[in-house]
């Protein structure tokens, strides 16, 4: 980009078009949340209700082996065997080799082959192979094939996502949801890393359609984050690229915001982006744009910005002309407070660059 153009993007404030009001989801349930749900109802004698519970609470968090035990529990009080005899497996055989000593009685691996095999004898063919949930091998190869090819999301709903979440609707609930997740979310970043320009200090040009799908992948994406479970030192494991997706989930945020004319939540959300990613480069431009929006002058955010800006242009030698871009951003603001004179000089001396 050279100079003009640049100077061109920082004081040509294209017209801001009306978006919807952007509002945060509510809260989801935890794992831990659902499970206990389920337990109260167990309690109860109310299986019915407590069953969704504990496949929920399986489908959140795919490595607690209690979950998949107590699935298979309420499934025997239903008298759906095959199913309870699916889960007794899934407990015995992957969590089995892996159960902690201080495992509770109720959970150790002797009292759940017991439960296993009354379940088992109580099939109508207690010999036959245990069959598998109808329709979840064709969702799950369906998943797979999607995110192979790359696609998140679709204009017509048929991407990754929507496979994943009709997946989750047959009552898939095994520990390869792990591994599903996991190459989902890779699949959502690599995607919406074609909208967005990590690196580049530039806002992409995108409409308020694109910013909500934007918004909507890397909300899932972040939904999406395995559940912290905790390491030998009690403290929960980092999820990967959790600081990325959530910058860029709030750089969507923010440029709704900004095209929606609300400068002031719209640099919060920027702020917000780089409290998570502090060298997100168009969380730094879109900090500036609103605050410049705002119409405010050189206030101290905007000060703070600036100096957070330059900091990291030094710091890039890749690309020098993010330096220039940060004085231009410096001469828009000290021109907006009234200091004509110190504008001009700051302008002669990136003319001279």
């Amino acid at each position: 980009m050279t100079p003009i153009s640049v100077k061109f993007a920082v004081f040509s404030m294209a017209a801001a078009l009306v978006a919807a009001s952007v509002s945060a989801p509510a809260a989801a349930q935890t794992a831990a949340e659902r499970w206990e749900e389920a337990r109260s109802y167990y309690a109860e004698g109310d299986f019915e209700a407590a069953l969704p519970g504990a496949i929920a609470a399986v489908q959140q968090a795919p490595a607690a082996p209690e979950y998949y035990l107590g699935a298979a529990r309420i499934l025997f009080q239903m008298e759906r065997y095959d199913e309870a005899v699916f889960y007794y497996d899934i407990y015995i055989q992957h969590f089995g080799p892996i159960l902690p000593a201080d495992t509770p009685e109720r959970n150790r691996l002797t009292r759940a082959r017991e439960e296993r095999t009354t379940a088992n004898n109580s099939r109508t063919t207690p010999s036959s192979a245990v069959p598998e949930p109808a329709g979840q091998g064709e969702a799950r190869a369906a998943l797979v094939a999607r995110i192979a090819e790359g696609i998140a999301i679709t204009p017509t709903g048929g991407g990754a996502l929507a496979i994943y979440d009709a997946l989750l609707r047959t009552g898939y609930a095994r520990p390869d949801l792990l591994t599903l997740r996991s190459e989902l979310r890779a699949c959502i970043l690599e995607e919406a890393s074609l909208f967005v320009a990590v690196n580049r200090a530039a806002m992409p040009a995108l409409s308020i359609e694109e910013w909500e799908v934007q918004r909507t992948r890397m909300q899932r994406y972040v939904d999406l984050a395995p559940e912290p479970l905790p390491t030998a030192s009690g403290q929960p494991r980092e999820v990967a690229n959790a600081g990325l997706g959530l910058a860029m989930l709030e750089l969507a945020q923010g440029q709704l915001r900004y095209l929606n004319q609300d400068f002031t939540a719209a640099a919060e959300r920027f702020g917000a982006a780089l409290t998570a990613q502090p060298d997100f480069l168009p969380a730094h431009v879109g900090r500036l744009n609103a605050l410049f929006s705002a119409e405010r002058g050189l206030t101290s955010e905007a000060h703070q910005a600036l100096a957070a800006f330059q900091t990291l242009a030094e710091a890039t030698a890749t690309d020098p002309e993010i330096g220039l871009l940060a004085s231009i951003y410096e001469a828009a603001f000290v021109a907006q407070s009234g200091d004509r004179d110190e504008a001009i000089t700051l302008i002669e001396a990136m003319l001279a660059y």
